[in-house]
């Protein structure tokens, strides 16, 4: 159990870097008084709204049920994650913006 921690910790490190660019990348745009389109803001949304941290973060408690594989696939960027963090991203602007 602990060597699944150890790489565990250095994928929701790897997580959090990208999860903190996209937040300086929203800070610039902010700061800029610039409205990023759509199309330039999905992409970041993806991250920034914490949904791969999330559920790397989950798969981190399962112990040893979660191999270096499950978080290799995690971090690939899947299709069904892509969805869900985009999904949770409109929702978020749609209720901010109201």
């Amino acid at each position: 159990m602990i060597l699944t921690k150890l790489f565990c910790m250095d994928y929701a490190k790897e997580i959090v870097k990208h999860i903190v660019r996209a937040f300086i990348k929203e800070a610039r745009w902010y700061n800029a008084g610039y409205a990023a389109t759509m199309e330039e803001n999905l992409p970041n949304g993806y991250t920034s709204i914490g949904y791969p941290l999330a559920i790397i973060v989950i798969y981190c408690g399962r112990g040893e049920v979660a191999s270096e594989e499950v978080f290799e696939w995690l971090f690939s960027q899947q299709k069904i994650l892509v969805a869900g963090s985009t999904i949770a991203r409109l929702m978020d602007d749609i209720v901010s913006h109201e």
